[in-house]
């Protein structure tokens, strides 16, 4: 039986033979899972050419060489330490898809799938740090996207059955729901302690800011961790000299998320969300032409993606239609 995930790069290179595309193409029209697993890494390797050119000649990429040719493209300092993360299906093009996320554009889809088993730990240990002009997105063993800002350092360590991250400077987590594995994120001003939530944070020294866009977080602050809050959506905490804190409602969560520029994080979040971030994003009305929709949750994360690609990378993902023109965006069934 021929090996179809190395077929569908063939075909994406130029490579592959009249029979191998006739081949192909019976295995896409026999499965909409199939032609999907192949829309994926179609977009994947997209974003791999723009990173590293020479990807489109390699006849068979092994990992090693892989992240050895993007990494001679990018420039953010990652430790070897750091979990790849998996592709779908396509383990050996796993390393490239991640190295593509940083520090060039990331593109990654699922929809409603579980977590596989975890066999060992929910990401290894590791840096990233960035340079006073670099913004890197980052995918973690255990779903959880970050997307760190300038002159910040992220340290990671999932080891344990903990997922612990330490910040300094600014970042947006996306985290992936695990219930037996709280996230925590710890600065030298407080702790916030999340299991599946949306939330920017800047520390700063001893001064800490938190926003919370989706679900819950608990921040935890002073000497002994004496000051306590739950925060939720649209809500702000704000952490002075390591130990005063304020909270306060956001009206508008997206007007303090201005560093993201052209970045967008979803992490099982409602379609309806999606769809109002996007208009926020881009500044074009987007509906949903069935309210059955509403609550069906994307993963995905762009980084200055125009509309189009990403109107189109989720409906490809939801099977959903999407119709875009002067007056909007739609999406339906």
């Amino acid at each position: 039986m021929p090996d179809f995930n190395e077929l569908m790069v063939r075909t994406l290179q130029g490579l592959a033979t009249e029979d191998e595309g006739r081949m192909l193409g019976a295995w896409l029209d026999a499965s909409h899972e199939n032609r999907t697993r192949f829309e994926e890494l179609r977009l994947v390797f997209g974003v791999a050419v723009r990173a590293c050119p020479q990807v489109r000649s390699i006849r068979r990429p092994r990992a090693r060489d892989l992240l050895r040719e993007t990494a001679s493209v990018l420039h953010p300092r990652v430790s070897s330490g750091i979990g790849v993360p998996r592709w779908g299906g396509f383990r050996w093009l796993a390393p490239l898809a991640a190295a593509a996320g940083i520090g060039a554009v990331a593109i990654g889809v699922h929809l409603n799938r579980p977590a596989p088993p975890d066999p060992g730990p929910l990401f290894a240990t590791g840096e990233f740090s960035t340079g006073p002009r670099e913004a890197v997105t980052i995918r973690l063993g255990d779903r959880t996207i970050v997307r760190l800002g300038p002159s910040s350092v992220l340290q990671v360590d999932g080891t344990g059955g903990k997922r612990n991250v330490w910040l300094e400077g600014d970042a947006f987590f996306a985290v992936a729901h695990h219930p037996a594995a709280p996230f925590t994120v710890r600065t030298s001003s407080g702790t916030a302690t999340a299991l599946g939530t949306r939330f920017d944070v800047s520390a700063r020294e001893s001064d800490l800011r938190l926003v919370v866009v989706d679900g819950r977080v608990r921040v935890e602050a002073g000497a002994v961790q004496q000051y306590v809050e739950e925060l939720g959506p649209s809500q702000m905490v704000r952490v002075v000299d390591a130990g005063r804190m304020y909270v306060s409602d956001v009206p508008d969560v997206y007007a303090l998320l201005d560093w993201l520029e052209g970045a967008l994080l979803f992490q099982s979040t409602p379609l309806s969300k999606v769809a109002s971030e996007l208009e926020h994003r881009y500044g074009v009305p987007v509906s949903l032409v069935d309210s059955t929709l509403m609550n069906r949750t994307i993963t995905a994360w762009f980084t200055d993606e125009p509309l189009e690609t990403a109107v189109t990378v989720i409906c490809r993902a939801a099977n959903l239609t999407c119709d875009i023109s002067e007056a909007g965006v739609r999406i339906g069934l």
